[in-house]
């Protein structure tokens, strides 16, 4: 697989796998003079009680730019207004909870109604503020446009003049323009102007610029924009990309250096952990294997051999970029998958009529313990065989459209990504389980038949 080295004077550091633990983060801010994103160092972490795993990025009056890559994986962009917090959940960012991510929440939703009924609360706050709230102030503007309000002129005018240096405000103001076709040469400007200034933070945003360009016809300006516009997740509430560098977007995940001027996530990355069903299923599973009798722990191992070739398929498809190998791997994976998972639930099954022998005896409860983390482990693999299964199809039906096939690779790859941790989590922890009952396992199994039946099943 390709990389590309980040620009800068220091030497950039290669991760040593696919999905390491590491995480990182790293601030650019928009250069209006070089038009570009140039290497910032005023990323900050915030781990107090008030912004846990948060991160803000450059304050300077500029859109800013955070890339971040949880636990070493693939690294994704997210524009933000300079100042504003941002908050780690899961493997992307999201704005920090308030008037603002509520309201930008309800135009990602199109809930217009709820919408407006918060834009009227938001303006008061608004108004109330001693410093500007730029987040806020972008977020109202948008309820605005949307709504088509009678503040919307009014609103426009003020964002340009507070904020000159934002994508978002001349995008409203060239939107808000539109309906008078006397001021259709102003509304270009504007476009022009929001160019200049990097891109809109706001996703919807983005969509608007970029359509207002093709409208108008601003060839010289629309190739620049059209890149990010069609890489850009749909997902998110604030402009979202996978890549490598800030002038190259992705559409789908992918591998990128660590830059020079990155600051370690630490622990706070583990404040709030991306989901990992198996593993925590596996977890509990674990307990158990302490009083497995040989012939279960001979079949954990193939659950175990199960979990390691859904590792090695999940990392491939957390890379491909067409829709072919996305059809292939995810087959090949969900058949995998499903390798362990008819094993827990045979094991589960045969528990629920107490099939199994060599468990000491009085065990009853610790054998209703047993069969709940057999069949939670069957039921996290199938909600994942599910899942991948709704990502491929996506894949499928998005073939003929280059956005959204753009769209769907991207979702599938970032979901194969966190199964690729997810199942390697999983997998060492059960390793470790039955590594610590080998003179156990090597003891004559008192019931070969029960195994036999339930490998026999497993291949069925």
């Amino acid at each position: 697989m390709e990389l590309t080295m980040v620009p800068g004077d220091q030497p950039v550091r290669r991760s040593r796998t696919c999905f390491g633990e590491a995480g990182w983060a790293a601030s650019w801010a928009w250069d209006a003079t070089e038009r570009r994103f140039q290497a910032d160092d005023s990323l900050t972490l915030l781990t107090d009680s008030a912004h846990p795993s948060a991160l803000v990025g450059s304050r300077s009056r500029s859109t800013s730019l955070v890339q971040v890559s949880v636990a070493g994986g693939p690294a994704c962009f997210v524009l933000h207004p300079p100042g504003e917090p941002l908050r780690l959940v899961g493997d992307h960012l999201r704005p920090e909870p308030g008037l603002s991510a509520t309201l930008l929440d309800l135009l990602h939703r199109c809930d217009l109604e709820a919408a407006r009924v918060v834009a009227a609360e938001a303006l008061g706050v608004a108004d109330s503020l001693e410093t500007p709230h730029i987040q806020l102030d972008f977020a109202i503007g948008y309820t605005l446009l949307r709504i088509q309000d009678e503040l919307l002129s009014n609103w426009a005018k003020r964002l340009t003049e507070a904020y000159p240096w934002s994508a978002d405000a001349h995008v409203i103001m060239a939107r808000s323009l539109l309906k008078d076709p006397y001021r259709q040469k102003e509304a270009t400007e504007h476009l022009s102007l929001a160019v200049n200034c990097g891109l809109p933070v706001v996703t919807q945003g983005l969509q608007l610029l970029n359509d207002s360009l093709n409208l108008f016809h601003q060839s010289s300006v629309y190739s620049a924009v059209l890149p990010f516009a069609t890489c850009a997740r749909t997902d998110t509430v604030l402009t979202t990309f996978w890549g490598e560098r800030p002038d190259a977007p992705r559409a789908a995940p992918i591998m990128a250096l660590q830059p020079p001027h990155a600051v370690p996530l630490g622990s706070a990355a583990d404040r709030v952990p991306a989901p990992r069903e198996i593993t925590v299923a596996i977890k509990a599973l674990s307990e158990s294997c302490q009083v497995m009798p040989p012939q279960v722990q001979r079949v954990l191992g193939l659950i175990l051999l199960s979990l390691q070739d859904s590792l090695r398929l999940a990392s491939h498809l957390a890379v491909t970029q067409n829709g072919r190998d996305v059809a292939k791997l995810s087959s090949q994976l969900r058949e995998t998958l499903g390798h362990g998972e008819r094993l827990a639930s045979a094991l589960a099954s045969r528990m629920r009529t107490d099939e199994i022998h060599g468990r000491p005896a009085g065990s009853n409860t610790r054998l209703l313990h047993d069969q709940a983390a057999f069949a939670r482990t069957a039921n996290a693999i199938a909600a994942a065989k599910r899942a991948l299964r709704f990502h491929a199809d996506t894949v499928a039906r998005a073939q003929t459209v280059g956005h959204a096939q753009a769209q769907a690779l991207g979702g599938t790859t970032s979901f194969a990504a966190r199964l690729a941790i997810d199942t390697r989590d999983a997998a060492d922890e059960l390793a470790v389980a039955i590594d610590t009952q080998r003179p156990l396992a090597s003891q004559p199994a008192p019931d070969s038949q029960a195994e036999s039946a339930l490998t026999s099943r497993h291949a069925n």
